[in-house]
């Protein structure tokens, strides 16, 4: 018994080492025509610590190629007819969005490959096979090689991750336009969807598009605030026919180019709303806010005045939001808050009965 052992054991070791050789230089242009090696894993199956040790040469390998794979698509070199996408850096939005979808089609082409070459058919599994007289059947494990793929494959593409992080941190850091980080914010939300749905959420790729959107979300929000701080530094007094101020005009016009790019994003609406939520927060009411500030400088029924002039803007710019967006909390906020000033408004009309107010209020 102990001499088949160690027969046993050495058989698999013989199987391991050949594998590690294998897999050094295993092609995945043509995965499904590795059946020798199919047949290996299925073997070391029955050996946990020496399919992870293949498992993580083979990583180990991928990576090495597919990092070099990025570098080419980035430089242009290797394929003549291939058009560099560092030749886009010049524009933010298309180089993010350019490098996001080769690491989205190589995490396709890695799942695709793994799939073929761990996922045996029923002919080629090792219990299924009939035994010679005297042969030692391998007995079947519970570790099933399909559960390796995912992880693999996002293990695979940990080398090229570390090179579209630096870029694209390099990207965000250098930009201050909000209307172009929104636009960054949602292309990288969509493919951290997407991520997800193809090789789940406790992974390194998705941590790694979530933290770039964070990082994203963060510079926006300073932007945005940084915009309103240069405002509050000098905020010319109300005119004297009450209209909104310009700085009002101003975040409105910003407000509307952020809320176009909703139209072109394939996020979900669930995030649409929180999204929307965040810029409304930071891009339309500490305007509002300033304007409650100015009209308190008024006497009545002036204030009121000014500050259904300011609502009257906002509420313009809610009506060209989409409707999943204008449904939430907050745009629904500022929407009562009109409504209710412009009824306090009619109501001083009617009890003070001013010409000019009545005709404004008609």
């Amino acid at each position: 018994m102990d001499q088949m052992t160690r027969n046993l054991n050495s058989a698999y070791q013989r199987v391991y080492l050949w594998l590690q050789r294998e897999l050094k230089f295993l092609s995945f242009e043509t995965p499904t025509g590795n059946h020798r090696v199919r047949r290996a894993l299925e073997v070391l199956t029955n050996r946990p610590a020496l399919l992870q040790s293949c498992l993580d040469t083979l990583a180990e390998s991928r990576q090495r190629t597919l990092n070099e794979s990025f570098t080419d698509a980035l430089t242009g070199r290797g394929e003549a007819d291939m058009k560099p996408i560092d030749v886009m850096a010049h524009d933010p939005i298309r180089y993010t969005g350019d490098m996001m979808a080769w690491l989205h089609s190589a995490l396709v082409g890695e799942l695709e490959a793994l799939q073929a070459i761990f996922e045996l058919s029923g002919s080629e599994r090792l219990d299924d096979m009939p035994s010679a007289s005297g042969v030692i059947t391998i007995a079947p494990t519970d570790l099933d090689l399909r559960d390796h793929v995912r992880p693999l494959a996002d293990k695979s593409l940990e080398n090229a991750l570390s090179a579209f992080r630096l870029r694209t941190e390099h990207v965000i850091s250098s930009h201050e336009e909000p209307t172009l980080l929104y636009g960054l914010l949602n292309i990288l939300t969509f493919y951290r969807e997407t991520f997800k749905k193809l090789v789940g959420a406790d992974t390194l790729l998705v941590a790694t598009t979530d933290s770039l959107a964070s990082t994203t979300t963060r510079q926006l929000q300073s932007c945005l605030r940084d915009l309103f701080r240069s405002v509050q530094q000098d905020i010319p007094k109300p005119t004297p026919d009450l209209s909104p101020p310009l700085f009002l005009h101003d975040a409105m016009g910003r407000f509307r180019s952020l809320v176009k790019s909703f139209e072109a994003s394939l996020i979900s609406d669930s995030y649409k709303s929180r999204a929307f939520d965040m810029i409304y927060s930071e891009a339309m009411k500490p305007y509002i806010q300033g304007c409650e500030t100015l009209s308190k400088d008024l006497p009545s029924p002036q204030c009121h005045i000014f500050m259904v002039n300011c609502l009257e803007v906002s509420k313009v710019t809610n009506d060209f939001a989409p409707i999943t967006i204008s449904k939430s909390p907050l745009t629904c906020k500022f929407r009562i808050l009109y409504v209710c000033q412009a009824m306090v408004l009619k109501i001083i009309c009617i009890l003070l009965k001013t010409p000019l107010i009545a005709t404004f209020c008609q």
